[in-house]
């Protein structure tokens, strides 16, 4: 997506959001921002009393809207901020998620045989995995938490 696209879908001129966002990448980094905000936020509401695994599964069908409202600026943007920064403003939300896999192996819900670093990154890449299916058209929007839940289920359990 251009600057131009940007502007006409906020309804200003390039040059008036050029005057807020002196580059396309400050562009990106404030649009991602604010996405991510929404989604800690989110988490902040989440109930995680429960069983991990009926937590995580819960977290991922309630929050998938977020990942799909967002999936066109992770389409269009992502190339216009760094990894590591893009990496430190998942930080917190993937810390939730590592506390949420931690408890639920301490109970015994989840898997101990595999590092807790890779059990958090196969989440994370298997839910980009569905925004990227959906964008290609050979997953829908109404399957991508089911399928995300089934496939975390298979991965995470004992």
């Amino acid at each position: 997506m251009s600057v131009a696209e940007v502007a006409e879908a906020a309804g200003i001129g390039r040059v008036t959001l050029y005057g807020h966002f002196p580059s396309r990448t400050e562009l990106a980094k404030a649009l991602m921002d604010r996405a991510f905000e929404e989604t800690e936020a989110a988490w902040r509401d989440v109930d995680t009393t429960g069983p991990a695994g009926d937590t995580l599964e819960r977290v991922l069908r309630e929050q998938w809207h977020l990942m799909e409202r967002n999936r066109n600026l992770r389409d269009n943007i992502i190339g216009d901020v760094s990894p590591q920064w893009l990496r430190a403003r998942h930080d917190p939300i993937l810390k939730r998620i590592e506390d949420l896999i931690t408890r639920g192996q301490d109970d015994g819900a989840f898997r101990t045989d595999l590092p807790l670093s890779w059990m958090l990154t196969a989440l994370y890449s298997l839910v980009h995995a569905a925004a990227d299916e959906i964008t290609a058209g050979r997953l829908t929007t109404e399957q991508a938490p089911e399928i995300l839940v089934a496939s975390l289920r298979s991965l995470y359990r004992p």
